[in-house]
């Protein structure tokens, strides 16, 4: 009886905390009767590193244990656990003893149960195979779907093919002989939006919309032209059959089409299979990022880029279904982002012509800086903007300096005014930073050549500067000048390195608190200061030591740093599930918010929300660790 109601008791308890929630009853009521009560006085350890590693499981009914390294006499503390946390479960795999130790921090109660029944379990249910796996690696899946970090419902089909025999029957398709008149009759007829212009041998010459049509045959000034005289040499963007929707649209929004050509091989010298419209995108994938960043670079004033706004948003909650999703929804966030200063821009401008203050002929260049500028901005805030001109002659740079001054103020009015809200840094409607191609080029290299005296860290969110539109030579003349600078400064990376230890991830989560690392408990997480930042910053100096000025994306970055240090392979694998774990659930609480998101009060967290953020962490210490040490980037 006494046996009985242990098991009961154990069961009941169990069935509150993951993974131990995903079990069916009756096999939690099995596993339970494993279970063993033992109780704990303060400064015991449960286990201890080194020691052989024991065939049970420790689930904290009651107390508090303290997860320590211990290691040339001295010990540090990683990780506080309370009721529901289990002790020898996150063990790496593997190995005979134990990595660390446990030692109660006052009287505890521990529930233990046997692993190897545990293991039976795990194997007959895959969820929770799937949830040990994602802590113990920090893998791609979905966390536990949970208050504010619910949003897109998953799309599987962003990795499926469209429809293909759909879109065969679809398309409409000519020889480069006939009249515009009768390209013009066919389509009406077929119902079409595009008709793919063809040889003898279906090879594509061109891709005509209707829209772009109708200006075809005002151009040529005659409807009998035949349509291939008129689209020689025009823009054909081709694309391989069998990818997924993320493929496709990536093609149509970095090509800024509205239709793609897809021909057996992907290039324009084999067979068309189809054509891709932006119409299909919105019928058969449901969210048309393509049109979306259309009508954002054709927008004209704020109440309209407003409701565009809210669509955007919609759209990214939606596709942001989980850590595997991050690095998609960013890039269609960075595609609209272009699209909206695009058209500020463009917009900003006349006001002033209608002051009688117009552009005095000076090449310039518009950037995204920082976060907007890495391409890793999922919500909307407002982003870094900058503009830099080519230096005008001495008579005219204070026309030209006043010029862009005006006109980035009225950009800034105009990003403020769509309600685009602040990063933290700067305050809505606060001018972008303007400046000649002398005075940029002259700041970039003195926060190279003395990094301390010009304020590095500050301004190290020009080490991520993004061109977004304008002269490609002004944004080129910026790199040289940072490589050149780069070559004659010995202090530039030990120091950025140095500057990584600005900003550390917490310690734990305990109690509904954040546990930093020195001990000091908060009500409230910064993920982009405690997680994001540290990755960011130490994937710059690794990118930068390698001598890449042009890679400016951290997930790519990570990709330059593996080729950099490829002993530190493994390290950075698990830094790219760090970064998406914690991408996630900062972009899904801005989202869900509507502004920065950069605090986040744990109990908005559940445990298995905990444990993934807590498996980033480690992470991200080991990453700073090895890139303050400068072991990595200096034995390359």
């Amino acid at each position: 009886m006494k046996t009985s109601l242990i098991r009961f008791r154990v069961a009941d308890f169990l069935k509150q905390y993951p993974p131990f929630d995903g079990l069916p009853e009756s096999d939690l009521f099995e596993l339970a009767g494993t279970g063993k009560v033992s109780f704990h006085e303060v400064g015991e350890f449960v286990f201890r590193r080194g020691r052989p590693r024991k065939p049970s499981i420790w689930v904290i009914q009651q107390g508090t244990v303290e997860l320590i390294q211990e290691g040339d006499g001295a010990e540090r503390l990683i990780d506080l656990l309370g009721p529901g946390d289990a002790l020898g479960l996150f063990e790496p795999s593997g190995t005979a003893t134990y990595v660390r130790s446990a030692r109660t921090r006052g009287d505890v109660v521990l529930y233990s149960i046997d692993a190897r029944s545990f293991e039976a379990q795990v194997s007959r249910h895959p969820r929770i195979a799937r949830y040990l796996a994602a802590y113990s690696s920090i893998a791609e899946g979905q966390p536990e779907k949970h208050d504010i970090f619910v949003h897109g419902r998953g799309r599987a089909a962003d990795f499926q093919p469209p429809a293909m025999d759909y879109l065969a029957a679809r398309t409409c398709t000519v020889s480069a002989q006939l009249p515009l008149h009768d390209v013009a009759m066919m389509l009406s007829a077929a119902g079409g939006d595009a008709v793919a212009v063809v040889d003898e041998e279906r090879r594509p010459l061109a891709v005509v919309s209707a829209s772009a049509l109708i200006g075809l045959i005002l151009e040529a000034g005659d409807p009998q032209a035949v349509i291939g005289s008129v689209t020689a040499g025009s823009i054909l963007v081709t694309a391989r059959p069998a990818q997924g929707w993320r493929a496709y649209l990536r093609v149509m929004l970095r090509e800024h089409c509205d239709c793609i050509a897809i021909t057996r091989d992907g290039t324009r010298a084999s067979a068309l299979l189809c054509l891709l419209t932006s119409d299909d995108v919105t019928l058969l994938f449901g969210a048309n990022p393509v049109l979306l960043r259309q009508r954002l670079l054709q927008s004209s004033n704020p109440a309209e880029r407003r409701i565009l706004l809210a669509r955007t948003r919609v759209l990214l909650a939606d596709a942001l279904a989980g850590p595997a999703a991050v690095q998609h929804v960013a890039e269609i966030a960075t595609f609209l982002y272009e699209a909206l200063i695009e058209a500020i821009v463009r917009s900003a401008s006349e006001p002033l012509a209608a002051r009688g203050r117009v552009n005095p002929g000076v090449a310039n260049c518009w950037f995204m800086l920082g976060r907007a500028g890495r391409g890793e901005a999922i919500a909307l805030t407002q982003p870094e903007v900058a503009v830099v001109h080519a230096d005008a002659p001495a008579e005219l740079a204070a026309e030209v300096d006043e010029y862009f001054r005006a006109l980035a103020a009225e950009v800034a009015t105009g990003l403020a005014a769509v309600g685009l809200e602040s990063p933290g840094v700067s305050s809505p409607g606060q001018p972008p930073s303007a400046m000649s191609f002398g005075a940029c080029a002259s700041m970039l290299e003195g926060i190279v050549l003395d990094p301390i005296e010009n304020g590095l860290y500050a301004a190290r969110s020009w080490l991520d500067a993004r061109r977004i539109g304008g002269d490609a030579a002004i944004a080129e003349g910026l790199n040289d000048v940072v490589g050149s600078a780069m070559q004659k400064s010995k202090a530039f990376i030990p120091i950025l390195a140095n500057d990584t230890l600005e900003n550390m991830p917490p310690m734990t989560f305990f109690q509904g608190l954040v546990i930093a690392l020195d001990g000091e408990p908060t009500d409230a997480l910064d993920l982009e200061a405690t997680a994001l930042l540290p990755i960011v910053d130490s994937l710059r100096v690794y990118a930068l030591a390698a001598g890449d000025l042009t890679t400016n994306n951290t997930f790519e970055r990570i990709g330059v740093a593996a080729i950099a240090a490829p002993r530190a392979g493994p390290l950075f694998r698990d830094v790219a599930s760090a970064l998406r774990t914690v991408s996630y659930y900062h972009a899904a609480a801005m989202l869900n918010r509507g502004s920065d998101g950069a605090l986040i009060r744990p109990d908005q967290l559940s445990r298995s929300d905990q444990r993934m953020l807590k498996g980033a962490f480690q992470t991200i210490r080991s990453l700073v660790e090895q890139i303050s040490s400068g072991y990595f980037w200096r034995a390359r």
